[in-house]
């Protein structure tokens, strides 16, 4: 008998840390990547902290705790994350985007599954999620 692990063998996780993005939502997203990461959803993790540029990457493996350092505070860009990853992180099987989803410049598809993990107004969730160019969203948590 053997261990088969469920999850993924990498996840890249990128928090939108720009300025519309509380403390009280990074508290949010950091539970969020914690109970994933400790349910056993991947053996890998990758964690970007983004706002207009990537502005630090941490990397965990199954077992390690969790323990975020969130920097940015400044406008909002999708591009720079996605491009870290397409440079960084061939490997990776997919990427949970945290974010409240309030921006112009979603970069390109990084060409592995998106899911953009939404915290927000569930009376705006449709439109945001609509404008979304490509992977799928889901409501996290509402205000």
């Amino acid at each position: 008998p053997g261990r088969v692990p469920d999850g993924l063998s990498h996840l890249v996780a990128i928090v939108d840390t720009s300025g519309s993005i509380s403390r009280r939502e990074l508290d949010a997203f950091a539970g969020e990547l914690d109970g994933a990461f400790n349910d056993g959803a991947a053996e890998r993790l990758t964690v970007i902290f983004a706002d207009s540029d990537v502005r630090h990457v941490q990397e965990f493996n199954a077992g390690d705790p969790i323990e975020l350092d969130s920097k940015g505070g400044g406008g909002t860009d999708f591009a720079p994350a996605f491009d870290w990853v397409r440079d960084n992180a061939p490997g990776a099987a997919a990427v949970v985007y945290l974010t409240d989803l309030e921006t112009d410049s979603f970069g390109t598809d990084p060409g592995i599954p998106v899911l953009w993990a939404v915290y927000g107004s569930a009376r705006r969730f449709p439109r945001l999620a609509a404008a979304a160019p490509f992977g799928d969203a889901v409501l996290i948590s509402a205000d």
